[in-house]
């Protein structure tokens, strides 16, 4: 079953926007990445550069990370970059949540002139302002980008296969890690269907350098074979990340 494309993004129409009354960061041109559901990292932008550029960034970076993005030029003029790179215009910008900075490395370098270094210090001001109410970040680690099981999916993959394995995972013969479709081993998930990613299916790179921003792909689950169990990965995993060589 293939998810709707609205369930993942994160775009707002002007009109919602204007009804939820929230706050956002004022100081164009950045980029908004949507680590997780409720975690949002903001990159700079120069003003000096021409909209042409800036798209070219955001396609690069959206390239890269496989995260969704927003590039936001003013307060009522952004385009949504899907994972594939597919763009949206749109005149609602991303609002709300908790938000971060300087954790995702950028495709490009610029200097860091006197009129970036005072829109960082206000960046700054503004992360602290909105996280200032605390609390904690979870990733979809109960959902899990999970589907109700179909009769016939029920039927092919009830039970284990040898080692614990969960039906309908296969090992990838690269790097032994498995790969597919099974169900839910979670009690609380009884009877939903989850996309289970070896490592060869990781694309989640760091726009700088190149490397992974996690050992496993991210807001996706994989199999530990030690214990059989699905575990999944946060988006806000890649926060971690370090490019000993570039970043």
């Amino acid at each position: 079953m293939k998810p709707k494309r609205d369930e993942h993004q994160f775009q707002l129409t002007a009109q919602q926007v204007k009804a939820l009354n929230l706050p956002t960061f004022e100081s164009f041109p950045y980029l908004t990445t949507r680590v997780i559901p409720a975690l949002y990292h903001l990159a700079l932008l120069p003003r000096s550069f021409e909209p042409e550029l800036l798209r070219h960034i955001a396609q690069r970076q959206v390239e890269a990370n496989k995260l969704q993005t927003c590039l936001v030029f003013g307060s009522d003029d952004c385009i949504y970059y899907e994972i594939d790179g597919t763009g949206f215009p749109s005149d609602g910008i991303p609002r709300g949540g908790h938000v971060t900075f300087g954790q995702l490395h950028l495709c490009v370098e610029f200097g860091n002139d006197d009129e970036l270094q005072v829109r960082q210090r206000l960046l700054a001001a503004y992360v602290e302002e909105r996280n200032r109410a605390g609390g904690y970040l979870v990733g979809d680690g109960m959902a899990r980008g999970a589907h109700d099981a179909t009769p016939d999916e029920q039927f092919r993959l009830a039970g284990r296969q040898t080692g614990r394995v969960p039906r309908g995972l296969d090992q990838c013969p690269t790097c032994g890690e498995w790969a597919g479709e099974c169900l839910d081993p979670i009690p609380k998930l009884k009877g939903k269907v989850v996309r289970v990613h070896c490592l060869c299916e990781n694309d989640n790179l760091c726009a700088a350098s190149g490397g992974l921003l996690y050992a496993h792909k991210l807001n996706a689950n994989y199999f530990e074979k030690s214990d059989g169990q699905i575990w999944h990965v946060p988006g806000f995993c890649s926060l971690s990340h370090r490019c000993t060589e570039v970043c």
